[in-house]
């Protein structure tokens, strides 16, 4: 009799082992499966981190004739602020950022705010990336608001 017993212990015990193993299996599959509730965050994060970069990354972009260079301290982003060229921070900006970004690019010099480029209506959550540069003897503080969204042309 207590053979039977104890055989009978040790299929309750596999039993219970098996369940075990179900319920964890099925949990971290949950686990795995399921997108995090802050997924979003991180991809705004990203778009916020890509802009600072590119903007950064302009600023430290030497323009390719010497005098240009020279005048402007190295920098195509003081360049071409100088000279108004807004469809090459369009173009630049376009390349750089994900095409289902969409973003608005305001400076702020002499104590009046313009639009440089504007690539539709703000959706969602918006991230902002800035920029000091100095240029023509005026700071520009730039401002890039960038979100996940269609890019409208302008």
């Amino acid at each position: 009799m207590s053979v039977k017993l104890g055989r009978r212990g040790q299929m309750h015990m596999l039993e219970v082992l098996m369940l075990a193993t179900l319920f964890t299996s099925a949990v971290n599959v949950a686990v795995i499966s399921l997108p995090a509730g802050d997924a979003n965050q991180v991809g705004d994060e990203t778009l916020q981190q890509q802009g600072m970069e590119l903007l950064a990354l302009l600023d430290s972009w030497t323009p390719t004739n010497v005098t240009v260079a020279q005048e402007y301290h190295n920098s195509t982003l003081a360049f071409w602020l100088a000279s108004g060229n807004t469809t090459a921070l369009q173009s630049y900006l376009d390349g750089g950022l994900p095409a289902a970004a969409s973003y608005h690019l305001t400076g702020t010099h002499g104590g009046s705010t313009e639009i440089l480029v504007d690539r539709g209506m703000p959706t969602g959550t918006v991230n902002i990336a800035f920029r000091l540069v100095w240029t023509d003897g005026e700071l520009w503080e730039l401002k890039l608001k960038t979100w996940y969204g269609s890019r409208e042309a302008t």
